[in-house]
């Protein structure tokens, strides 16, 4: 039998001890697991004016999406990606949907990103008022896109759709999540890989509900939170 003051010792010793080390494992572990975060975060830029002054802060190689804005092209869009593929980094285009003017329109852009070597989009129904052509949303752009993907060009690996936790200011929820669903089973068909990203809410409550409430409705694929 150990004497009571021995093992009291003992004990304290082995706690400061394990204290130490767990402190330090934490410290470990929460370093390792900031560089995975650094490593996979996408980033996004809006084609302003100091385009090129922000690029500067990105971090060598990352992953970067380029927003589509109805104040400039598509073309324009593009030529951003191919500055930041210049300069080391991966490109991915918002592809707007209202901004396509035609399906030969479309055929050109697709020549462009495959001419690129990008391999990856984000497709969007856009913000233009107006349909420039005859797109009005995201999944009838879609649908014209695959063919030409499976027709190898441009070869994309992974086509990102857009997510509304907050909802939408002009489409109903009920029309939001069908279209969602349908994006889902186009490009699962299609044999492409396809994530979905939140737009624009920092209640993270009601993204939980709203993600809970999508994967009953049978969303499959992976949530990226937008920030």
């Amino acid at each position: 039998m150990v004497p009571a003051g021995r093992g009291r010792r003992r004990t304290k010793r082995g706690n400061a001890a394990g204290g130490a080390g767990a402190g330090g494992a934490a410290d470990r572990a929460g370093a390792r697991a900031h560089s995975r975060l650094l490593s996979t975060v996408r980033w996004e830029l809006i084609p302003l004016k100091n385009f090129a002054e922000q690029c500067a802060f990105l971090p060598p190689g990352s992953t970067v999406t380029v927003t589509a804005s109805p104040n400039k092209t598509l073309e324009d869009t593009l030529d951003l990606c191919e500055q930041l593929g210049a300069a080391g980094h991966k490109p991915v285009p918002h592809v707007a949907a209202r901004m396509v003017r035609s399906r030969g329109h479309l055929a050109e852009l697709a020549a462009r990103i495959a001419a690129l070597g990008m391999d990856e989009i984000f497709l969007v129904g856009g913000d233009q008022p107006e349909p420039a052509g005859a797109y009005a949303a995201a999944v009838e752009l879609l649908e014209d896109l695959l063919t030409h993907v499976a027709a190898g060009a441009p070869v994309l690996t992974r086509i990102g759709v857009p997510s509304y936790p907050d909802g939408h200011a002009l489409i109903a929820d009920d029309d939001l999540r069908g279209a969602l669903l349908r994006k889902q089973e186009l490009l699962a068909a299609a044999g492409i890989a396809s994530h979905a990203a939140t737009q624009m809410c920092f209640d993270a409550a009601k993204i939980v509900a709203w993600l809970r409430a999508e994967r009953a409705a049978g969303l499959r694929l992976p949530v990226l939170i937008g920030i």
